[in-house]
């Protein structure tokens, strides 16, 4: 990667990780979903909103974390296909190509470099798809 760029995406990371956009509680009536990576601590819950499409995280985190849950919030907000979405992206990480997603997801590429760091990474991402199987479920029995 251009060193430039790459200096580029980790201010992103962590700006994102320090004061994250979408980290507050779920609205009233939301879908949520729990994620919690016990190597790392990470546990967060993601919330979806069937009324107004929007997405929110709460939990404690690390960083890395934090910044992915946040991007994550970001890019589904409003998609139809939450599940799509984030496998688009836990595709992208495994095999590095992320030329068909936004650039600023492009941040999170240098975590194939860190094994151990790409739990953090992908728990919200994995947490987003567990919101739609949720939802899904609730709608085909009427609770939603």
């Amino acid at each position: 990667m251009n060193p430039a760029l790459d200096a580029l995406y980790k201010q992103q990371v962590l700006a994102r990780g320090k004061v994250p956009q979408f980290r507050r509680p779920p609205e009233p009536g939301a879908v949520t979903a729990v994620g919690d990576n016990p190597l790392c601590g990470d546990r967060i819950t993601l919330a979806w909103s069937p009324a107004s499409g929007a997405l929110s995280f709460e939990g404690r985190a690390c960083l890395l974390c934090v910044a992915s849950a946040d991007l994550a919030c970001e890019h589904a907000a409003g998609r139809p296909l939450l599940r799509a979405h984030a496998e688009g992206f836990l595709a992208a990480l495994a095999s590095g190509d992320f030329g068909a997603l936004p650039p600023s997801l492009g941040a999170f590429a240098a975590a194939r470099g860190v094994p151990v760091r790409l739990g953090c990474v992908r728990l919200p991402w994995e947490t987003l798809q567990r919101v739609e199987v949720i939802s899904a479920a609730l709608a085909a029995g009427g609770l939603l």
